[in-house]
């Protein structure tokens, strides 16, 4: 009989540097870097999850799939607190690029 494989463990949270990497859980979270920039953690498609830049943060709360006013709206968050962003051709409420 043979041993499970180690599991591996997640920080509880990742360095919040921009371009750093940041973990699936922390997807379309608001995180802050020691130097007070405010970014947001994006699943970067191969190359992995990463905090970037945002767009101005509105503090709103929307349902994805809602009508926005784009350029208006830029970003807010969904009722979960996850950050979504305003854009596409029916200018809608989306989870992010």
């Amino acid at each position: 009989m043979h041993a499970p494989p180690p599991s591996q463990v997640q920080p509880s949270g990742s360095l919040v540097v921009q371009g750093g990497q940041c973990w699936e859980s922390e997807a379309r979270s608001f995180g802050t870097s020691a130097s007070g920039q405010s970014l947001v953690c994006i699943d970067g498609g191969a190359g992995g999850y990463r905090w970037v830049q945002h767009a101005p943060n509105s503090g709103e709360v929307h349902n994805i799939g809602d009508p926005c006013n784009h350029p208006d709206d830029q970003v807010a968050v969904d009722p979960e607190g996850k950050v979504i962003m305003c854009g596409g051709p029916n200018s809608t409420w989306s989870a992010g690029p």
